[in-house]
């Protein structure tokens, strides 16, 4: 039996009105896609204009931040 693998781009990660926003094959696709739609002040968890995205893994149905 397989495994489904995917890997997703979820805004607000960890918090209350957490969301996805992308899904895909590869852990490099999701990073990538991630780097080229949030600017840096976007991603920096110190910067007040951080949305908090991050790639998460699910295999199977089970989510995981530990890519």
């Amino acid at each position: 039996m397989t495994k489904r693998i995917k890997y997703i781009v979820v805004e607000k990660s960890g918090m209350v009105g957490e969301h996805d926003v992308g899904t895909f094959g590869t852990y490099s696709a999701a990073l990538n896609w991630m780097e080229r739609n949030y600017s840096e002040s976007e991603r920096d968890h110190t910067h007040r204009n951080c949305l908090f995205p991050d790639v998460c893994v699910e295999v199977d149905g089970e989510r995981s931040y530990d890519v």
